[in-house]
């Protein structure tokens, strides 16, 4: 059974976090865009996120790696007029390390796909990285 070998493999490493937000402004006077904000959802509070990455060791030196990040409906700001749409964005990595060295390529939204990650405000929306590489040298100590 797969499952009974993914949990008994000491190459295979896996992380996942869920968070479920449901949060609301209590208490205030404030007035945004002619909207009193109380009983408003915060801005860029998504009610459901989430990640989970799988890390797979092939062998002592060279490693995989590989997940989805999610995050829910937002709002751009406190007057709860603007909405950022969900997106799941997938990721990949690959590590290899010689002694102190460890050189790492990472893919980030390998699917290429448009989404919108923060804002500053209802008109300053930024959005997601397009799909791009990173690579990295790190030296141990």
């Amino acid at each position: 059974d797969q499952a009974q070998w993914a949990l008994r493999n000491p190459r295979l490493r896996a992380q996942a976090g869920y968070a479920f937000l449901d949060a609301v402004v209590l208490r205030s006077n404030t007035v945004t865009s002619g909207v009193r904000i109380e009983g408003n959802r915060p801005a860029l509070v998504p009610r459901h996120s989430g990640s989970a990455w799988l890390h797979y060791a092939l062998t002592e030196r060279l490693s995989i790696a590989g997940g989805v990040t999610s995050n829910g409906v937002r709002y751009t700001s406190n007057d709860n007029l603007v909405v950022l749409p969900s997106y799941a964005r997938t990721d990949a990595a690959i590590a290899y390390r010689t002694g102190r060295v460890e050189l790492g390529l990472n893919a980030r939204n390998l699917a290429g796909r448009r989404y919108y990650e923060t804002a500053s405000s209802n008109f300053q929306i930024m959005p997601g990285t397009p799909r791009d590489l990173v690579l990295t040298v790190r030296v141990v100590r």
